[in-house]
């Protein structure tokens, strides 16, 4: 009747109404990101805007599938992108110049030399290492984590076990990829995403399962390891507070080479953005700084804005 007719109306109206409500205040929805960093900074580039650098540079079926890994190498100099699709790496720098190299195999992680030293087979479960060895090991090998920016280092830890608790199980050891049976050193640490290596230091993150009593359940423990004649040894722990408690991921996204910055990701659902901040290790300052974009995105610590060089120069040669 009329009466049931106006109502589911007067619905739909309200509904419509909240759904660009929420829009409109996560402003740039379908838009690429707002980077105001110039030269040496942080970048935020969204999915739009990598694909239709893809597509420019001679690459348009790179996302197909959906099978895409980005990664910078340690300077942030370079951003590289390995396709499993198309089993072929991409490079371009902070020069404007592009290159590629065929590799059959994915997801795999490159030295600063954009050289192969690891991958993994999800055929078999198997880590493969450039000296020829291989090993059948947890997640410490996926997209998010691997080998830091370098290639030079890299994590393992047991796969979790329903019979033991993980302030028990949870411990990380910490390897070279020249070197990948003998551990330097150790961390009860596990949820690993990143590591990095800078300064000769190398820096873990991910969720501590010791001493519970003196940090919050959400909590990121940073573990710092300076490098004294070859061995690793525990400098430092920095605790780190998510803003707000979740129980969706709250992860490190990038580590800054030049200071003492983190980039976060605090993840929200749609139609809601995820929230990016900066943390850093040394003030142990927290600061929001933005939005991912709708159509998602990637942040890294750059020496230049390479999408900008990159087309700059794909304008100046036509």
């Amino acid at each position: 009747n009329k009466y049931y007719t106006h109502r589911k109306s007067l619905f739909t109206l309200l509904l419509v109404v909240s759904v660009m409500v929420l829009l409109f205040a996560n402003l740039s929805f379908a838009m690429g990101s707002k980077n105001m960093s110039e030269g040496k900074g942080l970048y935020i580039y969204s999915t739009t805007e990598i694909s239709r650098l893809l597509k420019e540079t001679g690459y348009p079926d790179f996302w197909e599938h959906s099978d895409i890994n980005i990664s910078r190498n340690s300077d942030g100099t370079a951003l590289r992108f390995l396709s499993r699709h198309k089993k072929k790496l991409v490079i371009i720098t902070c020069d404007g110049s592009i290159s590629e190299k065929d590799i059959s195999v994915y997801p795999a992680w490159f030295n600063d030399d954009h050289q192969l030293i690891a991958w993994h087979d999800w055929n078999t479960g198997m880590i493969h290492y450039k000296n020829g060895m291989k090993e059948k090991i947890s997640l410490s090998f996926n997209h998010d984590s691997g080998p830091d920016p370098s290639g030079c280092y890299f994590i393992k830890y047991p796969t979790p076990s329903h019979d033991t608790p993980l302030s028990i199980s949870c411990i990380t050891e910490i390897f070279t990829t020249d070197k990948p049976d003998l551990p330097l050193a150790n961390a009860r640490v596990c949820g690993i995403r990143k590591i990095f290596f800078k300064d000769n230091k190398v820096l873990v993150f991910g969720n501590d399962y010791s001493d519970k009593e003196k940090k919050k359940e959400d909590s990121t423990t940073a573990h710092i390891f300076q490098l004294i004649d070859s061995k690793l040894i525990k400098a430092e722990e920095v605790i780190i507070n998510r803003p707000k408690k979740s129980p969706a991921p709250f992860y490190v996204m990038d580590l800054s080479p030049w200071n003492d910055e983190v980039l976060f990701i605090d993840v929200f659902d749609f139609p809601f953005r995820s929230r990016l901040y900066v943390f850093n290790l040394k003030t142990q300052e927290m600061k929001k700084i933005g939005k991912v974009p709708f159509s998602g995105g990637w942040g890294f610590y750059l020496q230049c804005d390479i999408i900008k060089e990159v087309t700059d120069k794909l304008k100046e040669s036509k």
